[in-house]
């Protein structure tokens, strides 16, 4: 008789460890609710302020619409309307607190103002010559502010066409962010490294401003924390200032490797949210002044917004990828546990149906065993118990190796796929596995070496996984767009671990070098 089918012996690996597990908890209680992948750029998202749970999405010539709480299926939200109706790529959106109109700029300069129910056009400002970088509602909701790729700001009000101040020269370089501070003063920023804080009640120039402060780097961004106090994001830094105090900068943090395209303040939790370059979400305490929570993402965050709530975020990747991430939808730990009867616990407990006692003294334990042979007894063969094998492990069994590598990486158990990996090396069928794949098959084999090769628990095993995949596949990979793109993913992804390895050791180096200076000096100092 064969022997049986040994089952794939899976390795639990060890789960990372986090410094705030607590945090960890909450900002994993996010789901997904979108996880859409566009042929262009995610180049805006912001909530709306007043209605959190209405979001616009700017992507190549249209905007989406979103409402996070209409749902079709189990996590999947939907756009409740688009807007089509622009001759280029629309750079930036926002939404009015009413959500009834919403604002617009594109790349070729305009600013346009659309009723978002019936979807119409009712205002175009045409000042703008170069792209749109920003644009900001009044809280009187009679106003607008925007900037462009240029040195002016402009402010407009709804109801013409004319602007009410242009602010020319406002800065030596882009004016890169806008934002009402309140209802008579504006805040912009620029490339020019300043910040500027403007009363737009008075006759403005280029000399009128009531705030300024100028920063070490370009500022990308900015967000406001509370009544007097702002986040600037400016290189790979983000300045929090005072605008009471135009002497300094208060406190500076320093916490990604790259440019830093986007910051957010989460008033929920107290968060200082930052994204940018690095492909890294980070949650910082400005208490503490530390990182409570990272997020790594598969591509440069472009854009990125959390809804005055709390309840949900959203993001804009380079590469084109849209998530919407939603904490709605996941039920509470803490309400279920208050959801439990104490009394009714008890009176389950003191009923003792749930103690039952299946025999009585050690008689059970000695049953049979006196009992002789008779000639009429049967004998019964002892039955082979029945292996339930997982899909993956019956294409195994069948000598099927690309089928079940398949089946394994489509689980997206990254246990199970490496412990499958290491045993088709142990069989000599690596390469069977993953060699003759179509375009779909190559793509889902490259999804996981982008997403799990710098994982320092599994990147030994998918290095040689990834060697072996570009030595069969590097003669075709111009065949496809897809799989290109896929191919330069990977290589970035590797580059990026490589530049920070490189950085980590060059700084363990120095650290090793100060601690033998301080031997050196302990040691001199006793003798």
């Amino acid at each position: 008789m064969s022997e049986a089918f040994q089952k794939l012996q899976v390795k639990k690996y060890t789960k990372k460890t986090y410094k705030n597990p607590a945090e960890a908890r909450y900002w994993k209680k996010y789901k997904d609710v979108v996880k859409q992948k566009n042929t262009h750029s995610i180049m805006d998202v912001a909530f709306c302020n007043d209605m959190p749970d209405y979001l616009c999405v700017a992507v190549s010539a249209k905007v989406d619409i979103y409402k996070i709480t209409e749902r079709l299926f189990e996590s999947d939200v939907k756009a409740i309307n688009t807007l089509f109706k622009f001759n280029d790529v629309v750079t930036t959106c926002r939404l009015r607190d009413s959500k009834d109109l919403l604002a617009t700029g594109t790349k070729e300069g305009l600013v346009q103002i659309f009723q978002t129910k019936k979807r119409l056009n009712l205002r175009t400002f045409t000042h703008h010559k170069n792209s749109i970088n920003s644009v900001a509602f009044n809280s009187n909701k009679v106003n607008l502010a925007s900037c462009a790729d240029e040195n002016d700001v402009a402010i407009w009000e709804l109801a013409t066409k004319d602007p009410q101040h242009i602010i020319e020269d406002a800065h030596n370089d882009y004016v890169k962010a806008i934002s009402y501070h309140d209802q008579n003063t504006l805040m912009t920023s620029s490339y020019d490294k300043t910040v500027k804080l403007w009363d737009v009640r008075n006759k403005l120039d280029s000399n009128s401003f009531n705030y300024y402060l100028e920063m070490s780097d370009p500022i990308e961004n900015f967000t406001r924390i509370d009544e007097y106090n702002y986040a600037i994001a400016n290189g790979n830094y983000i300045s929090l200032i005072d605008i009471r105090n135009s002497d300094e900068i208060v406190r500076t943090i320093n916490a990604h490797q790259k440019s830093i395209f986007n910051v957010r303040y989460d008033s929920a939790k107290q968060r200082l949210i930052s994204a940018g370059a690095d492909c890294h979400l980070k949650f910082h305490d400005l208490v503490n002044e530390k990182v409570m929570y990272t997020v790594k993402l598969p591509s440069e965050v472009l854009s990125f917004d959390i809804s005055s709530d709390g309840q949900n975020y959203a993001l804009g990747l380079v590469n084109g990828t849209l998530l919407i991430r939603s904490k709605k939808f996941t039920p509470d730990e803490d309400e279920e546990d208050l959801d439990i009867d104490p009394e009714a616990m008890m009176d389950k407990f003191l009923s003792k149906d749930h103690l039952v006692q299946t025999s009585k003294g050690y008689k059970h334990f000695y049953r049979g065993q006196y009992t002789k042979e008779s000639g009429m007894d049967d004998i019964i063969s002892k039955s082979r118990k029945k292996i339930n094998l997982q899909k993956f492990e019956k294409y195994l069994k069948k000598f099927q190796y690309k089928n079940a590598l398949n089946s394994a990486l489509e689980k997206r158990s990254t246990d199970i796929t490496v412990s499958l990996i290491e045993e088709l090396i142990q069989r000599s069928s690596l390469e069977i596995a993953i060699a003759n794949r179509s375009e779909e098959e190559l793509i889902l084999l490259l999804d996981f070496l982008i997403w799990k090769i710098s994982d320092y628990r599994f990147s030994d095993i998918l290095v040689e996984v990834a060697k072996i995949v570009i030595d069969m596949y590097s003669c075709v990979i111009g065949h496809s767009e897809e799989v290109f793109k896929k191919f330069k993913e990977l290589y970035t992804k590797v580059d990026t671990e490589i530049d920070e390895q490189k950085q980590m050791l060059e700084v363990k180096s120095k650290l090793d070098t100060l601690k033998t200076c301080y031997n050196i000096f302990a040691l001199s100092s006793q003798s």
